[in-house]
């Protein structure tokens, strides 16, 4: 898939979809120059002035377990915005190589960023906000 397919079909799936924490943040689309995987935890850890140890690891997998864990079944709207995330992580797991959830633990404001390579291009992905009190 060409670059600009990509973004524009990434930007139709995250339109009105939201990391719902104690606040809500909305995903948006980031593009770094990285090439090599094993270098974003570290710039992720630069861009934040954090400790590479505050920067989490987990499947995409794990990350959309946690959300669907914290949904109240009882509202329609968290319901309906669980299930356009799922689609989301679907549609990235479907076109990019070594996806990865990024969460950086400095504190109550959780930056959350989903990457991976969309083949013969660098990074790309999206990124929200997570506030955990």
């Amino acid at each position: 898939m060409e670059l600009s397919t990509f973004e524009s079909r990434l930007s139709d799936l995250t339109r009105e979809v939201w990391l719902i924490s104690e606040s809500e943040y909305p995903f948006t689309y980031i593009q770094t120059s990285l090439d090599e995987p094993s270098k974003i935890a570290d710039l992720l850890a630069k861009k934040h002035e954090a400790d590479i140890r505050q920067v989490k690891v987990v499947t995409p997998e794990h990350f959309l377990l946690k959300i669907e864990k914290t949904s109240s079944s009882s509202d329609n709207v968290i319901v309906a915005n669980t299930q356009k995330i799922k689609k989301l992580l679907n549609f990235l797991q479907q076109h990019l190589e070594q996806l990865c959830v990024y969460r950086i633990e400095t504190g109550v404001s959780v930056p959350v960023y989903i990457l991976g390579y969309l083949p013969g291009h660098s990074c790309v992905g999206i990124s929200a906000t997570s506030i955990e009190t």
